[in-house]
């Protein structure tokens, strides 16, 4: 069983979703104070957030030019990517 206040701001985001979330029923949740449904959502991304957000653009912009896996020794004929064992 949870027993939750959801009036107040989440110290850290997404502390009451990660409460919630883990209780199987209803009956396993008590909300121990009315609280405004506003409160449950951000009008920007919080900033925990925003920075992944950057970070995902930065990685889509970027380009692998070669493969780091590949060999790149052509002198014994093995430079085709293919791996020796």
């Amino acid at each position: 069983m949870i027993v939750t206040d959801l009036s107040c701001r989440d110290f850290q985001t997404g502390l009451s979703y990660v409460a919630v979330s883990r209780v199987k029923t209803l009956e396993g949740l008590m909300l121990d104070a009315p609280f405004d449904r506003n409160h449950l959502v951000y009008g920007s991304p919080p900033d925990g957030m925003k920075m992944k957000m950057r970070d995902q653009e930065l990685r889509k912009r970027q380009v692998l030019i070669r493969n780091p896996y590949m060999s790149h020794n052509t002198k014994n004929g093995h430079g085709n990517g293919s791996v020796r064992r």
